[in-house]
């Protein structure tokens, strides 16, 4: 089933004549862990703004489940290389935020209680719920930017370098807090995943899309489940398998050919 449908997507920010994206088409299906990659500037994080309903294309449509795009959705979740987390709230109250925006007639004790689950499920302890934003490390707030868009149970979840920031051991155990959350859900939840780092995007993906330089195309669009097969969780195993150094190498060529072109 298809999630999102892109149709001849064109976009440029107000006031400015500097077009991002030109006449781009997709379809993004359901359950699908999709990651987008190109060189900074090519529109990454744009693109996600767009499926978010947090910006409106210039241009042509975006369709989430049939219907089009005009503004922002809890079923769409978003979550940010700088965590989004209001610095004046706690962790808590940050994850309570979202929750209240979905659960308006529930009881704020119950809420409370679904906040400090979601704590513990991205590996924190409950004490966590009472610190501020300044109290906590970068992965310990990136975790609570996580808990709190999964707090929500949206079926679609944005993802925006979320890990670009953190130091080499923080990304590693993130990426695995991410699919090993993933995995528990019963339904599959669909995940749009921006990142630079090819090899980010190897060991999570499904499947890869590069964007070009601006104004920015699809300059590739593959699935890779069927190179990866039942190794997509085991990190070692993704990195020895002789079609995915292939790729590897393919994917950093076609996104260095693309910046020899505009040099």
């Amino acid at each position: 089933m298809v999630k999102f449908t892109v149709e001849n997507l064109k976009f440029k920010y107000k006031n400015s004549e500097k077009i991002i994206f030109d006449n781009i088409s997709i379809d993004i299906n359901q359950g699908e862990f999709l990651c987008i990659l190109g060189k900074s500037g090519c529109g990454k994080s744009t693109f996600l703004k767009l499926l978010s309903g947090l910006e409106m294309p210039t241009c042509g449509s975006i369709y989430y489940e049939e219907k089009e795009i005009k503004k922002a959705s809890l079923d769409r979740a978003v979550v940010f290389q700088d965590y989004g987390l209001f610095p004046w709230m706690t962790a808590g109250d940050n994850i309570l935020l979202a929750l209240r925006q979905k659960y308006k007639k529930e009881k704020k004790q119950n809420l409370k209680n679904l906040a400090i689950e979601m704590i513990k499920k991205v590996g924190l302890d409950e004490s966590v719920y009472k610190l501020l934003p300044k109290e906590l490390s970068g992965g310990m707030k990136q975790r609570c930017a996580i808990a709190q868009s999964l707090a929500v149970d949206p079926p679609v979840l944005l993802m925006d370098e979320p890990f670009g920031a953190l130091d080499a051991v923080t990304r590693v155990k993130l990426q695995d807090l991410v699919l090993d959350l993933l995995s528990k859900n019963t339904e599959k939840k669909t995940l749009i995943f921006v990142t630079h780092d090819v090899d980010e995007a190897l060991f999570l993906a499904d499947r890869i899309i590069v964007l070009g330089q601006v104004p920015s195309s699809i300059i590739f669009d593959e699935n890779i489940s069927n190179i990866k097969g039942n190794e997509k969780l085991d990190r070692k195993k993704v990195f020895e398998n002789t079609n995915i150094l292939k790729l590897r190498n393919d994917l950093i060529s076609i996104i260095n050919n693309d910046i020899n072109k505009k040099i």
